[in-house]
């Protein structure tokens, strides 16, 4: 019956989507699972000095009570032997351990004399164990010290004070361990990185009338017109957060624009107030709730400022400048420093180093001088280690910030100002050159390919545009 193999033809479609979904579930849990065992590792060698260290100061501690429970009983030979030391907690569970210890070593630190430590702790544990011997039917006397345990308490008193003391434990900082909070940032942010809904990735870009989305799942693309023409914003588009932004331009330089990232892409426009505005602005987020606004042109002069915008407050501020003036800039946020590359300046040849400015400090510098041999065109980062450099001569360069080290990778494309934007799940670079010139570069073949999209924009140059993850609750 035809109802019967549509059902069946249906049912089996469910059961290969299940299968498929159950494959998914079972490979991320034990990514999940492998993590944390070596976070578990980790954690037990960095503990393993301090266990060390605390063992040995809990033995020196235990010895000088039962030292200090000695002479107490040598002057007064009635006093019971049960003074309670670390040594005891060998014989507890584990559960209990730690509330003993804690229980001691409060005592000694809440007592500012020998007799009162003695009077607080070894005699009251004293009291308590006669109290509990008196309550044993089968132990109706209190045990009282004969001679030859007085003379063995004598010879150990005798033994330690010849060893001249106890030793003193190594100091504290030696066996500290501190922990890098920036590196386990950046470590949270790439767990959080290696795993996300790939169907949701999805491409902004816009320039005049027109803004455009590509999906990355299907290689199609959404249009829709804009209301006023926007130029002059190559650089200053960026994703932060639940939006997408865009700073000044050669039309609103003292405005921006905010995309929602629902499905209608609501849009709120803001003042650019208590900082410049202009246009060419250089845009970077620092995946928290920063961006960072670098450079720009206002009434033609190219300015070398640098200022933030927070996201959770809508607000500006001034952070600092650069050595000089530009516009056009790629700048990328790396390990709380600006990374600035490119960009055009007063002199003709442009800034051709990469200059970094620290976040914090406010401090910049020259970290890579003369790098690019010609204009840069676009760069994108892989936000660990790479930036990639391509300069209107076609020469596409990977730089590597951990050693400073140059590789030269191919790039057949004879496209200018043309986007240029990396995944950095699938460490995919797409550049987006218009209807038939939209391509995709994978870092680990050093391969291009011409995506088949459906793209109806002639010429994508000076678009600006960014990466985002449409959250499926959006």
């Amino acid at each position: 019956m035809p109802r019967l193999k549509q059902l069946w033809s249906t049912l089996q479609q469910c059961a290969s989507s299940y299968q498929s979904l159950e494959q998914n579930h079972s490979e991320i849990t034990s990514h999940f699972e492998q993590l944390i065992k070596v976070i578990i590792a980790q954690e037990h060698k960095a503990k393993k000095p301090i266990i060390e260290q605390m063992e040995n100061i809990q033995s020196t501690i235990n010895n000088i009570i039962k030292e200090i429970n000695d002479i107490n009983q040598i002057i007064d030979p009635s006093s019971s032997s049960s003074a309670s030391s670390l040594g005891d907690l060998n014989n507890n569970n584990n559960n209990n351990d730690q509330a003993a210890v804690s229980q001691v070593i409060s005592s000694i630190t809440s007592c500012s004399s020998i007799e009162q430590f003695i009077n607080s702790t070894l005699v009251s544990s004293q009291t308590q164990t006669e109290t509990e011997m008196s309550d044993n039917d089968d132990a109706h006397m209190i045990v009282t010290n004969d001679d030859i345990t007085q003379l063995s308490m004598i010879r150990n008193h005798s033994k330690y004070i010849d060893q001249g003391g106890y030793p003193l434990p190594s100091k504290v900082e030696a066996c500290l361990v501190t922990a890098n909070v920036i590196k386990l940032g950046d470590i949270k942010k790439q767990i959080g990185a290696c795993f996300r809904d790939v169907a949701f990735s999805q491409i902004f870009s816009m320039r005049n009338k027109s803004l455009s989305v590509l999906s990355l799942e299907s290689s199609r693309w959404t249009h829709r017109d804009t209301l006023l023409p926007l130029t002059h914003i190559a650089s200053s588009v960026v994703h932060a957060g639940n939006y997408i932004y865009v700073f000044g331009g050669k039309e609103t330089p003292k405005s921006y624009l905010r995309y929602s990232l629902d499905a209608n892409m609501q849009l709120y426009t803001g003042v650019i107030d208590g900082v410049d505005g202009g246009r060419a602005i250089s845009a970077c987020y620092d995946g928290d709730k920063l961006i960072y606004l670098v450079g720009g042109s206002d009434d033609d002069k190219f300015l070398n400022r640098v200022d933030c915008f927070d996201i959770s407050t809508q607000q500006f501020k001034k952070v600092g400048q650069l050595p000089l003036g530009m516009g056009f800039a790629r700048v990328h946020y790396h390990r709380e420093t600006l990374l600035v590359i490119g960009g055009e300046t007063q002199s003709l040849k442009g800034n051709r180093d990469i200059i970094s400015f620290n976040v914090n400090t406010r401090l910049s510098k020259v970290i890579i001088k003369d790098i690019l041999n010609d204009y840069l065109d676009q760069s994108c980062y892989n936000g660990r280690d790479n930036i990639y450099l391509l300069t209107k001569s076609y020469a596409l360069t990977k730089f590597t910030l951990s050693n400073k080290q140059t590789t030269s990778l191919q790039c057949p494309l004879k496209l200018l100002q043309c986007p240029l934007i990396y995944d950095r799940y699938t460490d995919i670079i797409y550049r987006l050159g218009g209807k038939g010139k939209n391509y995709s570069y994978s870092t680990q073949d050093d391969l291009w390919r011409l995506l088949d999209d459906d793209d109806t924009i002639d010429d994508r140059s000076c678009f600006g545009s960014c990466l985002f993850e449409r959250n499926t609750n959006s």
